[in-house]
């Protein structure tokens, strides 16, 4: 037994952003392991380029993450508020030559944006970047965080990186735990708002390189929205600097992703973009061809799609065998694992997911409204690009086939039978 899904372009909602991963240090050391340019290209290829699946976005760590391979900063001399030793570091440069490499090879521009986990150590109020710990109170370390942000993005710029955007911290919630085992910084919402509206704000605005980049809020977990960003956009000085809101995937579940629509709701004229999500960090590590793994990338970015979100950034664009590496030992899988002994690389099934969405929903496109009979296991979205072409993506759960008909309001229509647990694009002009 066959049902319909009625696609209505005339009806139209958010404009997406893109979908991407993180050039993490971790991605940049898998991906150079390699050892083989011919290989690395083509890994780079498979997710960047024509014949690829066409990711735009690209989200580059701030100095150090859990996935280096040890902790560092960019201004490490105590008491530099003149940031004169400021200087990337030996990793950034790694990552800057697979992002070059990357922007080559993709038809449209890449958005880069980038996220810190934590001021350098001097600067915060436990003397440690790992373990959370707030920024230092008193202007002059607000004014040197902000142009510690000026300085990132100024120098990435410089060597051809340009950074479309930043957050202003990864999950600034798990920060207030002290013994976070990893870097991290507490940065509430009243916080974030005064560092964005009197310093962060100004100081972007003020550089020739970094005025044009845009300032995002949160980065942490769904349930805290809507309020977060109430309480960080309540002051009109920092809802005027910030363009957007920041949302990680790991506490996310069906009843909590109204939150999305209804923090869109309170701020209309700022995106939502979800700027992280993993899976193995609870079985810590990759399941090579976890198939089940993919359908959970699928199900995660219809429903942020679904509820007002303008783009999915997945996290490690590559890790080794093991999940990493990662300096504290947090393992995760990702869509592409790297087999340096054997010098090959495997796509997993979170690849081809990804690939649904990022190859045929392009940047600029709107969602459009979907009227479909309600059936177990099954969920769909639709897009129209900018060039007119319509994209339908609709997952199917359950273990048996099911046929369906998509029609629009002017009178195209398709049949399809969707397999049982898979993931299907249909796109038509």
């Amino acid at each position: 037994m066959g049902f319909r899904l009625k696609v209505i372009t005339t009806e139209r909602f958010q404009e997406i952003i893109g979908f991407g991963g993180a050039m993490t240090d971790a991605a940049a050391i898998n991906i150079d392991r390699l050892d083989n340019e011919e290989l690395e290209e083509i890994l780079l290829h498979s997710y960047f380029g024509d014949q690829g699946i066409e990711y735009n976005v690209i989200r580059i760590p701030i100095a150090s993450c859990d996935f280096s391979t040890r902790e560092y900063s960019y201004l490490n001399t105590p008491g530099d508020f003149s940031l004169n030793s400021f200087h990337l570091a030996e990793e950034d440069q790694w990552k800057i030559k697979f992002i070059r490499r990357a922007q080559k090879m993709a038809r449209l521009p890449i958005k880069n944006f980038g996220s810190p986990w934590s001021a350098p150590a001097w600067m915060k109020t436990t003397g440690h970047m790992k373990g959370g710990g707030k920024l230092l109170e008193g202007e002059k370390y607000s004014k040197t965080y902000a142009e510690y942000f000026v300085r990132f993005i100024e120098d990435y710029t410089a060597q051809g990186i340009p950074i479309w955007g930043v957050t202003i911290q990864n999950e600034p919630e798990e920060g207030s735990d002290d013994k976070w085992e990893w870097q991290a910084m507490y940065f509430p919402p009243e916080d974030q708002s005064d560092f964005v509206g009197r310093y962060l704000g100004p100081a972007l605005r003020k550089s020739n390189v970094a005025n044009g980049t845009l300032i995002i809020i949160h980065d942490g977990q769904r349930p805290s929205l809507p309020e977060w960003a109430d309480r960080a956009l309540k002051d009109p000085v920092a809802d005027h600097f910030a363009s957007g809101i920041a949302v990680h995937w790991y506490r996310n579940t069906r009843e909590n992703a109204d939150r999305l629509s209804k923090t869109k709701q309170n701020h209309p004229e700022k995106f939502i973009l979800a700027t992280e999500a993993c899976t193995g960090f609870n079985k810590k590590g990759p399941i090579l061809g976890s198939f089940s793994r993919g359908e959970r990338y699928a199900e995660d970015i219809i429903e942020d799609l679904q509820h007002d979100v303008s783009g999915w950034v997945d996290w490690n664009l590559a890790l080794d065998l093991q999940g990493g590496p990662n300096w504290v030992s947090n393992f995760v899988d990702s869509p592409i694992i790297v087999n340096h002994t054997a010098k090959e690389f495997y796509l997993q099934p979170m690849f081809y997911a990804m690939g649904h969405f990022s190859k045929f929903i392009k940047p600029g496109a709107k969602r459009v409204s979907i009227k479909m009979q309600k059936v177990k296991d099954v969920q769909g979205i639709a897009f129209i690009n900018q060039d007119g072409t319509v994209a339908v993506v609709v997952q199917n759960k359950g273990d048996f086939g099911v046929k369906i008909s998509i029609e629009d309001e002017r009178g195209k229509q398709y049949r399809v039978t969707l397999q049982q647990r898979s993931i299907n694009t249909l796109v038509y002009k």
